[in-house]
């Protein structure tokens, strides 16, 4: 065996003075300080669509009092779960009714705030007047959809509505009076000018093949006497495809989709009807959806596949949570105080200045190892 002579040469590193290590420390407590300051000097102030938002909240809380005006006439009985007395809880079960719902969740969505989380929604994706948006709704949360429309009409904005009658526990489940027949009298009072544009029955396949016939047909005569096209397509392929053609037709340019309540259309079939996200959800956020089969999807992943920002107003308490909501208050709050109406500014003079002095350490630092090490 070789034997081998290694040689070691050893080198002396100069040891940072103590003056260096301080500064060190300076700086790191400068960051840590300019970082609590910038944080602890923040103030909330209401943002610049408030105005809006107010205007959009008081025109659902005008609508909601013009639903409950006439589920009196129609000697319709305030539900015994509706403890606002608000005339937007339906019963818990009924022959359209199509799954079950939380009380506390649609009692929350009577907040009329819901329309100013909305218009905040608008104004984060950059929204601007004469925009153009699609909105599928259900009878499930029928103050939701509502708040929806009030938003966008105020807003400015060009819709395609799409609705189902069908809804769950505690929604618009009374068979006299569906949500397509509140809308229809909102229309008729100009309460609203935005309208319904397609309506399906909902349920299981979409085609409310599960009410009851007497039923089915009172409602679809009712839809035939209204300006409404109805929509009946029990393929889920093909039901996804047309509609998605009818949203390019009316609205060519659509820059935003919001889906209210848990319809097929919206969520998708099968694995691909558990959706993970909630609210407002831009096209470049990562879901699990994006690994499912597309014939399985709905229309919020179609479009969010197409590069359009959507909502999923399905969550309600996360939701409530995301705004500063109260969830299951004892009564609905006054309008204008959720955290939609409000944004949180920062005093950059302290991290400004705190870089300022970074960069300055840094050049200093840079001068010295090279002189000295």
């Amino acid at each position: 065996m070789n034997n081998y002579e290694f040689t070691i040469n050893k080198r002396r590193v100069k040891k940072e003075p103590l003056a260096i290590t301080l500064l060190f420390f300076a700086w790191a407590l400068l960051l840590i300080i300019s970082v609590a300051l910038t944080f602890v000097t923040a103030t909330t102030d209401v943002n610049r669509y408030y105005d809006k938002q107010i205007e959009a909240a008081n025109l659902a809380r005008k609508a909601m009092d013009k639903v409950k005006e006439r589920k009196l006439e129609l000697n319709i009985p305030i539900s015994q779960y509706d403890k606002y007395e608000c005339g937007m809880i339906g019963e818990m079960l009924s022959s359209i009714t199509t799954t079950s719902g939380i009380l506390e969740a649609k009692l929350t969505s009577c907040n009329p705030d819901f329309a100013a989380v909305y218009i905040d929604m608008f104004r984060e994706i950059g929204l601007k007047p004469g925009d153009q948006i699609a909105i599928i709704m259900s009878g499930s949360f029928p103050m939701l959809n509502i708040s929806a429309l009030c938003a966008a009409e105020v807003y400015g904005l060009e819709t395609c509505t799409m609705a189902s009658i069908g809804a769950s526990c505690y929604g618009a489940n009374y068979e006299e009076f569906t949500f397509f027949d509140m809308m229809e009298y909102l229309n008729k009072e100009q309460v609203l000018s935005k309208k319904i544009d397609y309506l399906s029955f909902g349920g299981a396949n979409d085609d409310g093949l599960e009410f009851p016939e007497e039923i089915r047909n009172s409602i679809l005569t009712r839809i035939n006497n209204s300006n409404i096209k109805f929509l009946c397509q029990s393929n889920y392929q093909e039901n996804i495809s047309e509609r998605t053609e009818l949203i390019y037709d009316k609205c060519p340019n659509v820059k935003f989709l919001i889906s209210v309540g848990g319809t097929i259309i919206g969520m998708g079939v099968d694995e691909a009807a558990t959706i993970s996200y909630r609210g407002l959800v831009k096209p470049n956020y990562l879901t699990t959806n994006d690994l499912i089969d597309e014939s399985k999807i709905g229309l919020l992943d179609t479009f969010l596949r197409k590069g359009v920002p959507v909502a999923q107003m399905l969550n309600i308490k996360g939701i409530a949570m995301d705004y500063g909501i109260p969830y299951n208050p004892d009564m609905i709050p006054a309008s204008g105080q959720s955290n939609a109406y409000y944004e949180v500014s920062y005093n950059l003079f302290i991290p400004i200045i705190s870089l300022i002095v970074s960069i300055g350490l840094l050049i200093f630092y840079n001068i010295y190892r090279r002189k000295h090490i």
